[in-house]
């Protein structure tokens, strides 16, 4: 298994050598974690909203993206067959988020990694003391490049959480419906 430094790119049919794989996102510490997956175009947009997957919103239209839990508490797996992603979803950004007013910081642990048949390919680590004000990572990204898909440790931190991650991927976030007097 290859361990990725915050940064480090790396070549999907190097490391894992067929373009059916899946990525792990892993938690440890006192805060629930919500992962999602959005797929963005060439200009890093979220322009096609079937590609954000998240705990409502489990697979992608044909079944290229889906969404499982992992098999322990705080493990989420995405299910992805790059070959079968259309043309325009060009990058895969994984994200984890917290709600109300924790933080990063408070986590103990947490991992995103490749996996190819069951077995761990890959994988980049990141802890609660990297963060300050962070409510959301990008923890990592499989993006096209060249006619190969690449995979990206990213590890950057967004201190407004899943709205602003939305956000940066020109998303839309409705506020909520004040219920009827």
């Amino acid at each position: 298994m290859l361990d990725l430094q915050r940064g480090q790119k790396i070549s999907i049919q190097t490391v894992c050598r067929t373009w059916t794989l899946e990525v792990e996102l892993r938690h440890q510490g006192p805060l629930a974690v919500d992962v999602s997956c959005f797929g963005l175009d060439g200009a890093g947009r979220l322009s096609d909203e079937r590609y954000f997957l998240f705990y409502n919103q489990r697979r992608s239209p044909e079944g290229a993206m889906v969404l499982s839990e992992g098999a322990s508490g705080g493990t989420a797996r995405f299910q992805v067959d790059l070959a079968a992603l259309p043309d325009h979803i060009q990058r895969l950004c994984f994200t984890a988020a917290i709600d109300g007013g924790r933080t990063l910081r408070e986590l103990d642990q947490g991992s995103i990694s490749l996996w190819v048949r069951g077995e761990e390919t890959a994988r980049y680590a990141y802890a609660g003391n990297e963060f300050s004000g962070e409510r959301a990572i990008v923890a990592g990204e499989l993006y096209r490049k060249n006619g190969d898909w690449k995979f990206s440790a990213v590890g950057r931190g967004f201190n407004g959480g899943l709205r602003a991650l939305v956000e940066s991927f020109g998303g839309v976030v409705s506020d909520p419906v004040p219920p009827p007097p």
